[in-house]
C-alpha cells in the first residue's frame, strides 16, 4: 500500500485545511501536518523550501527516491515494483 505524509510549510493553517477538506485528503492514508510554532527543523533535514517536494520511501522507511516530479512517479514505482519481484 502507499501512504502519503504531506507537510505544510507555511505557519498559517486555515486555508490548507480548507484545501484538505475540498480535496478529500484526510483518509487514513493521508498524513498532513503542520509545524505553525517551527518547533521542528523539517525544512532544512528534508530541503523542503517549496512544494510539492516528493520523497518515496520503502517498507523501512529508507528514501530511495528524493525530488522526483510528478511526472516520474508512476514511472519510477513501476520500475521499482518490477525490481523488487
Amino acid at each position: 500500500g502507499c501512504v502519503v505524509y504531506a507537510a505544510n510549510i507555511e505557519r498559517k493553517n486555515e486555508g490548507w485545511i480548507k484545501f484538505i477538506k475540498e480535496k478529500k485528503l484526510s483518509d487514513p492514508a493521508w498524513f498532513n501536518v503542520i509545524d505553525s510554532h517551527t518547533h521542528t527543523d523539517f525544512k532544512i533535514t528534508y530541503d523542503i523550501y517549496s512544494t510539492p517536494v516528493l520523497y518515496i520511501l520503502d517498507e523501512n522507511k529508507k528514501i530511495i527516491a528524493k525530488r522526483i516530479t510528478i511526472d516520474q512517479l508512476s514511472d519510477f514505482l513501476e520500475n521499482y515494483n518490477k525490481i523488487k519481484k
